[in-house]
Formats: structure tokens, sequence, C-alpha cells
């Protein structure tokens, strides 16, 4: 309204009954816009002097080469104290690290840590089956999960490249698989059906706060991604799946048939059909030693003879 009588001021009159007939404005031409650009190329100002704090210094040396009496000897990680260091920068620098454990195996530095020295060395890491830590959790209902989950859970773990339900049980010590797919029945009965970025239940009421099982010494850690159980022990190619595949892709892909499919993958066909059996982020094999019709040639300088293929190749994204 402030505009219209801007424009047509002989309205502010009489705007309750205009005459008839007449023409009054309803918009104007917008004033048109100018860039004026520069004509000398600009200087940028001198960039602000800065020096980053020197990142926490660990070294694989054993034994390292400066360290004070009582260290724990089976220590496996050890950390260089620098100049400024406090014992909480060092906790904050080591996230799985305990304020108790820290003392416990550097009883030199004392309960004032008056005892940290630059230059020496601290035991950051000598676990055993009572004081491994937990892995982080959440204990407020968190997003994504899948449908299905315990709805008397008290903590959930977000999946991680790598983690299959055999590590995860192993990590927590506090539950056994049949536990853990009974709070989480999408993973299947199997326990093949974990996804990355999804959280899973790992606790309920009854659950210990902490580990009750003693680290086993067979576990099989991941390798760059879990792999679907049951594979035929002479796969030599590997077909990363994503979200996107459909069996009849990967079998087109890799000129295999159906059949092969099945019978190098039998968690596959242990299923309606075969698309059910894909879980994105695990390796299935698509190939095995029997058709490999290439190798390493010897013609590779400083090796003679050859070597057998193994391939992964990845799906769709």
């Amino acid at each position: 309204m402030d505009e219209l009588l801007e424009w047509n001021p002989d309205l502010k009159a009489d705007c309750d009954y205009p005459i008839a007939g007449y023409w009054v404005c309803v918009g104007i031409k917008r004033p048109a816009l100018t860039i004026i650009y520069p004509t000398t190329n600009g200087t940028a100002p001198d960039p602000t002097p800065w020096t980053p704090r020197p990142l926490p210094t660990e070294t694989a040396v054993y034994p390292p080469t400066k360290t004070q009496p009582g260290l724990a000897p089976s220590c496996s990680a050890y950390y260089e104290a620098q100049p400024s260091d406090t014992c909480d920068q060092i906790l904050a620098s080591n996230p799985m690290l305990k304020f108790p454990l820290l003392f416990e195996w550097n009883p030199a530095l004392k309960a004032d840590c008056s005892g940290i020295l630059p230059g020496y060395f601290y035991c950051i890491a000598a676990y055993n089956s009572t004081n491994l830590p937990s892995p982080p959790t959440v204990t407020n209902q968190p997003y994504p999960m899948k449908a299905g989950t315990a709805k008397n859970c008290t903590a959930w773990y977000k999946k991680e490249d790598g983690d299959t339900c055999d590590l995860i049980v192993e990590m927590f010590g506090t539950f056994d698989k049949a536990q853990f797919v009974a709070w989480n029945p999408a993973v299947g009965v199997k326990c093949i059906g974990l996804e990355n970025g999804y959280y899973y239940c790992v606790a309920d009421p009854s659950t210990p706060k902490t580990r009750t099982r003693p680290v086993s010494t067979t576990v099989t850690f991941p390798t760059a991604h879990p792999r679907q159980p049951g594979v035929t022990k002479d796969c030599n190619k590997w077909w990363l799946v994503s979200v996107h595949d459909d069996c009849y892709d990967i079998i087109h892909f890799n000129g295999i048939t159906m059949a092969d499919l099945y019978t190098w993958n039998p968690a596959l066909s242990g299923k309606r059909n075969c698309l059910e059996g894909l879980v994105p982020d695990m390796e299935i094999c698509v190939g095995v030693s029997s058709m490999s019709t290439t190798t390493a040639s010897s013609t590779v300088p400083g090796i003679s003879g050859s070597t057998g293929l193994v391939t992964i190749v990845g799906g769709r994204d």
C-alpha cells in the first residue's frame, strides 16, 4: 500500500473511492545496477604468522631411549613428553587412555604429575584382558538404527569400516554373539548384515559394565573390508558390494554365471533371492584360481617366475 500511494500521490486524497477509468501505476522500472571492476590488481595482505603446537610423538623403538623407573614391562606404545606437557594433555591426546592406568603404568609421574620430564618416554598402552578400553558408545537413542533393535537397549555402537560381529563381540567382552544378534535381528542369524554408519545395540540393563570375557587369541582382525562368511577357499577375485548392486549386474560385469556366484558364495544361496543376500561394504567372491589365465610376468625387473593374481573390484557407488 505504501508503494501504491508513493507512485500515485493523488490517491492519498480518496483512496477508498478511486475514479473509474483512470490508469494507476502499479510498478516502476528498477534503477540499473552498475558494477565497477578494479583496473589494477589488488595486493593480498601478508599472512598472519602462526606456529602450530607439535603433535604428540610416539615411538616404535623397544625399549625407548629414556624412561623412568617402574615403567610397565608389558608396554606396547610410548609417548615422548614435550617441554610444555602435563598429564591432562597426554590424556587428551590419547582418548582411550584413562587417568588410573596412566599412573599404574608410569608410577614415576607421581599423583600430582610432578614427575613428568621432557624428552622421556611414558607408557600409554599396556592393556590386558582385564583393562582393555571399551569402544565408544552412546546412551541416548541414536539415528540411524535398523528396524527391530531391542526396545530395552541402553547403549549403542556405530559400525565402522572393518567391523564384523565377531570383532564387535571381542572388543566389548560383555556379551556373546547370540546376544548381539538377539538385540539386533536385522543382522541376520549368521550376523552378516552389518552396515557402516548404523548404530547397533551393545547393552541392556542386565549387561555387565566391565569386560567379563577374556581376550581371544584366535580372533581374526579385519582386512580392508569384511568378507562374506563361507566363501570358497580358492577365491582370488573379490567384489566389494555397494548399495546399488544387484546380482545380475555383478555376474555380467565379471563374466560369470549365477550358478558360479551361488557356488562360491553359499550365504547368497541361503536367502529367498540373491539380492537379499548382498550386504553393502562386504566383499563377495567373483573368481577362483582355477579360472585364472593371467599371472604376473617374469619380465618385471627383479622378479622371476610368476605369482597368482588376487583382485578386488568395486561395485557401483
